[in-house]
């Protein structure tokens, strides 16, 4: 019985031996790299997993086009197994708008604190935190988490300070722009002039109808806020979101075609003073359908019915400029004062029927990457004579380019008087170019 005893002492210690020798040969030592997950998305660099950490993967409320990141390292702590990296991030996302490639900075530049684990000579995202950038209540956030000597240089710069990122997001930009073959201005908003919805057609839909066209399934991805077109990629195609208003038949007009077939135009026509869907207009007549005609020397008669007994005409020999006449007739109208006008003008083109701008008529139907013109002109008054005529020549080289074949009208504003009674009306000359 002792021997017994004896013997299963002895296995018992043999036992716990081998176990305590197992559990030693199977514990990571500090210095040990963890098991690798299978999952895992590994970087070669830390700046690729940065960068991977600050991109923006899924856009909050808008369709951007192309997202591009930066960021200025301000500091980093490392041991065998981890790395944490301190700095200040910067993502612009793009999209186009009014032939422009539109910048926004979803969160301006902000402070982020990124920790690595080491993977072998590769590297793993474990955490990433970001943090508004401002110096208010949020600021407490990153003290809690950035050492001492990087808040300190963090809070040097203002939030406003560039840290050199946008030459680095802009650069990136322009790359893909090239990869697309498109050539178009970059900015934000402000930088481009702009015509809002609300300003240009207020007189005939109110603020709270521009709201509701919002819940209109049929314009959903249509710029209802600014008169212009913009671009989205769906399902990989590319489409073309147009927003229009025709001051004549007071029609808001909005188009939607395929970047590569602008023949295969959608509209959706919505009644400016109602604000409700209108059926389709008639089309237009023959005439205006079909291939214009080449204009003839003759100088155009004006037909006038105004009340200032004013008519506008324009004699266009081809696409590059021509004469511009206005005539004042006192037996068919008096002004209370007189008639100014200036250099200013602007060139509209008849497609389907309606009238439309010059760039965007040219972008459907001849050039899209055609760019909006410069118009620049000489502040300078012009008198029109009672009885008489006021003429000046029109060169559309250094504005518009010479124009392409088309239906087109000059349009110019006259004044008349001055101070509160001071009326402004706009006159339009209609001719073609073969």
């Amino acid at each position: 019985m002792k021997k017994l005893l004896i013997l299963l002492l002895a296995v018992l210690l043999l036992f716990s031996f081998a176990s305590c020798v197992k559990d030693e040969s199977t514990a990571p030592s500090e210095t040990e790299t963890p098991d690798e997950d299978e999952n895992a998305i590994l970087f070669d660099t830390p700046a690729e997993a940065v960068i991977d950490s600050i991109s923006v993967k899924d856009y909050p409320s808008y369709e951007y086009e192309f997202s591009a990141s930066a960021y200025k390292e301000l500091g980093r702590e490392e041991t065998d197994t981890a790395l944490t990296v301190y700095g200040v991030g910067l993502t612009e996302n793009y999209r186009f708008e009014g032939g422009n490639f539109i910048v926004d900075n979803l969160y301006d530049y902000y402070p982020f604190v990124t920790r690595l684990t080491k993977r072998a000579e590769k590297y793993e995202v474990a955490e990433h935190i970001s943090f508004i950038f401002d110096y208010t209540e949020s600021s407490k956030d990153y003290h809690d988490y950035f050492p001492a000597e990087f808040t300190k240089e963090l809070e040097s710069f203002d939030s406003l300070s560039d840290f050199g990122l946008t030459d680095i997001t802009g650069a990136e930009a322009q790359k893909y722009l090239e990869s697309i073959g498109r050539q178009a201005k970059t900015g934000t908003r402000p930088d481009f002039e702009e015509i809002y919805v609300p300003d240009a057609i207020e007189k005939e839909v109110p603020q709270y109808i521009i709201e509701k066209f919002k819940v209109y399934p049929e314009l959903k991805g249509f710029p209802l806020t600014v008169l212009h077109d913009c671009e989205r990629i769906e399902d990989g195609v590319r489409y073309v979101y147009k927003c229009e208003y025709e001051s004549i038949e007071k029609l808001i007009i909005f188009t939607k075609y395929e970047y590569d077939s602008p023949e295969k135009a959608v509209k959706y026509y919505i009644d400016a003073k109602t604000g409700e869907f209108t059926d389709v207009p008639e089309p237009a007549s023959q005439a205006q359908t079909t291939k214009p005609e080449t204009v003839t020397a003759a100088k155009p008669q004006p037909d006038i019915d105004d009340k200032w007994g004013v008519a506008l005409t324009f004699d266009c020999k081809d696409g590059k400029g021509g004469r511009l006449t206005f005539t004042q007739s006192t037996e068919a109208g008096r002004p209370d004062g007189e008639l100014i006008t200036g250099a200013m003008y602007k060139v509209e083109a008849k497609d389907d029927g309606y009238w439309t701008s010059y760039e965007n008529y040219v972008r459907t139907h001849y050039d899209k990457n055609y760019k909006d013109p410069d118009l620049i002109f000489t502040m300078i008054a012009y008198s029109i004579p009672l009885d008489g005529e006021y003429s000046e020549d029109i060169d559309f080289i250094n504005t518009y380019g010479e124009l392409k074949p088309g239906t087109y009208r000059i349009v110019k504003t006259v004044t008349c008087g001055t101070g509160p009674q001071r009326e402004e009306r706009t006159y339009y000359a209609e001719f073609t170019v073969e």
